[in-house]
């Protein structure tokens, strides 16, 4: 998952959830999707926990934020 954009990471994971909604899938599969979809999302949240802290940097250095997670 190197390097994969948060918009890509996060439609997969969305067609895996819409996936386990809506279709009957074999036990075995949806294992594997479920599977699948922890690891996205654990993508998809450390890529928006890197963005936070470079807005958060961003807004410090400019002396306009003292700390942007309260």
């Amino acid at each position: 998952m190197n390097e994969r954009k948060y918009e890509d990471l996060y439609n997969e994971l969305q067609e895996i959830v819409l996936k386990l909604q809506n279709e009957e899938v074999e036990i075995d599969e949806a294992i594997e999707l479920f599977k699948k979809a922890i690891i996205l999302k654990k993508a998809c949240s450390n890529i928006l926990d890197k963005a936070q802290d470079e807005v958060a940097k961003i807004l410090t250095e400019n002396g306009e934020l003292d700390d942007f997670n309260s």
